[in-house]
């Protein structure tokens, strides 16, 4: 079991890397359950101020945390970390328990995980006792260049979810991922 202190130099680089590279300001720490803590940012954002369709299919429903993307287009966190990832060189995806959006945003989605990914996944949804192919609790955003993986949980009016903390305490817990390989990324509208 790896201990909260515990650090992985190749993913600190991914994560820190991936930090500049969006533009996120680090923030204080998120202290879990376990002794455990993981890093935070804040993106600012514009907030949506056009129309919305409220269809899971097209906006998945994020009501007041939609954004407005540089080209004017509607956007949401997890889409825009997905493109700054992918335009820094990496292989990155949104991660949905609950499929979603893929009207809009179906480039930004995973509906197949990475081996890298899906293996580290399918060994805490185990631990949780569910089925290794469940993405429930998966943090939304998760990027890897092959060797390491950042995971990046998007929060824009809300806070992490009870399942979401599980999957993240769980990983860190049986040594699938350390923490810092994970952020977690505020939106906050300006």
């Amino acid at each position: 079991m790896m201990s909260p202190q515990s650090r992985n130099p190749a993913a600190r680089g991914l994560i820190v890397e991936a930090t500049s590279a969006l533009g996120l300001e680090l923030t204080d720490l998120v202290h879990l359950a376990g002794g455990f803590s993981v890093r935070s940012a804040t993106m600012h954002i514009t907030a949506w101020s056009g129309a919305r369709s409220s269809s899971l299919a097209d906006d998945c429903r994020k009501g007041s945390s939609l954004l407005a993307a540089d080209d004017g287009s509607m956007s949401c966190l997890e889409v825009e970390l997905v493109g700054g990832l992918k335009s820094f060189g990496l292989d990155a995806g949104w991660v949905q328990a609950f499929p979603c959006g893929g009207t809009r945003w179906a480039g930004s989605i995973w509906r197949t995980l990475p081996p890298l990914i899906a293996d580290r996944n399918a060994r805490v949804q185990q631990a949780l006792g569910r089925r290794p192919n469940a993405l429930g609790g998966h943090p939304d955003v998760a990027a890897t260049d092959g060797r390491s993986v950042a995971y990046l949980e998007c929060k824009v009016r809300d806070r992490i979810k009870v399942t979401q903390v599980d999957w993240i305490v769980t990983a860190l817990q049986i040594g699938a991922i350390s923490a810092d390989e994970v952020l977690v990324v505020q939106g906050v509208i300006v």
